[in-house]
């Protein structure tokens, strides 16, 4: 049986990681051997402002340019699965102003569906037909 997952953060917090994502993050499909993935990605020049998403799980890595001095030292947070990235989607999707990217993370949503539990569903508000999304 899944174990359904409760992000426990501050609604400032959702907000600075909803407006951190909004600009600077991305969100994709990732293809490894078995499955299809969702992958989350949001990039700074600052790691410490990327430690607060280590909440979801995932982790931060240096992600600068080899070989060009012109090219600040940046850092990327990476989350990858097939479980997780949901969780943070549908923390983050009610904070987000980018229509554009909105659009993109409720479509995510309702492709995955079938992998989150009747309880992460009502823990987000959703109802069981994940109809709440606007």
């Amino acid at each position: 049986m899944k174990k359904a997952h409760k992000i426990k953060m501050a609604p400032e917090s959702v907000s600075y990681l909803a407006g951190l994502f909004d600009g600077e993050g991305y969100i994709g499909s990732y293809r490894d051997k078995q499955y299809t993935l969702i992958q989350i990605e949001v990039t700074n020049t600052e790691r410490e402002l990327l430690e607060p998403f280590l909440v979801f799980g995932g982790g931060i890595y240096n992600h600068s340019w080899s070989g060009n001095v012109n090219h600040a030292r940046s850092w990327a947070y990476l989350l990858r699965g097939r479980r997780m990235p949901l969780i943070f989607i549908l923390t983050l999707y009610w904070r987000m102003k980018s229509p554009k990217k909105k659009d993109r993370m409720k479509g995510f949503i309702m492709e995955n569906s079938e992998r989150l539990t009747k309880h992460d569903a009502r823990l987000f508000g959703l109802g069981s037909r994940l109809g709440g999304l606007t």
